[in-house]
């Protein structure tokens, strides 16, 4: 009986250990995920307004995609603004689940998460459109 309350008492004693140990890294992710959802939202209202000065709703808004979002109840700058939010807070949680490394999920330095590629591609696939058309227009 006494064997059995000292690996109870050893497995609690490291279940804390671990815990503490932990905690830095929950408290870095948590950091990181604050500063994605900040810096996501500086870029979306930059996006935005780069895009409002290139008058990009105006030309985009005749096009059947256009009309789309509109009939929606979303404009194609509050589509793009999302777009852009959306593709930092991405990277934001990515960089949080590394830290916490979650070995389904984390990423060594020499290896790529397979969707960060094409979410820069798609990202600058629908900017150079926008301007495209910004440009013929």
């Amino acid at each position: 009986m006494v064997g059995l309350i000292a690996a109870v008492q050893q497995g609690l004693a490291d279940a804390i250990v671990s815990m503490v140990a932990f905690t830095p890294k929950v408290i870095a992710a948590f950091i990181l995920l604050v500063i994605g959802l900040l810096a996501g939202k500086i870029i979306g209202k930059v996006v935005a307004k780069v895009l409002d000065s290139a008058q990009v709703d105006e030309v985009l808004g005749r096009t059947p995609i256009g009309e789309m979002l509109t009939h929606s109840g979303m404009t194609i700058l509050q589509f793009l603004d999302a777009i852009a939010r959306w593709f930092v807070y991405l990277i934001f949680i990515m960089a949080a689940v590394n830290v916490l490394e979650v070995r389904l999920f984390s990423v060594n330095s020499n290896e790529r998460l397979p969707l960060t590629r094409p979410l820069k591609s798609a990202f600058l696939r629908l900017t150079a459109g926008g301007l495209s058309m910004w440009c013929l227009g």
